[in-house]
């Protein structure tokens, strides 16, 4: 696929959409942090730690998005990622409880559940 070098712009619109999804969709409990570096076979990425709450956005600095529209989608998707990342984290510990399953299923419903509404409001 075509790739080209991301710039000052790309990078500022994909941290913009990230900011401005964090706060629509109320997600307040993480810190977070972005950067541009290189990656492998991937646009962006989300990389989070959900014992500290911290969440590194990624952007690559070669991305085979050509518009504004592509970089915000993308920045959605890696939203996307953050809402699961608790269940994901828990999974990689390869030893939870049913409670602490639960407990990380019913986080996402409640986001979920949250957004919605405000997508029927």
């Amino acid at each position: 696929m075509k790739t080209r070098k991301t710039t000052q712009k790309d990078f500022d619109v994909f941290k913009s959409e990230i900011e401005r999804l964090l706060d629509k969709f109320h997600i307040s409990d993480w810190r977070v942090k972005f950067s541009l570096e290189k990656l492998e076979n991937s646009n962006a990425e989300c990389s989070t730690h959900s014992v500290t709450r911290i969440c590194s956005f990624y952007l690559s600095t070669e991305i085979d998005l050509f518009n504004d529209d592509e970089i915000k989608e993308t920045a959605l998707h890696e939203i996307c990622h953050l809402l699961v990342a608790d269940i994901g984290d828990l999974v990689n510990a390869r030893f939870v409880t049913s409670d602490e399953v639960y407990r990380a299923a019913e986080v996402v419903a409640r986001k979920l559940g949250s957004i919605f509404m405000m997508l029927n409001a």
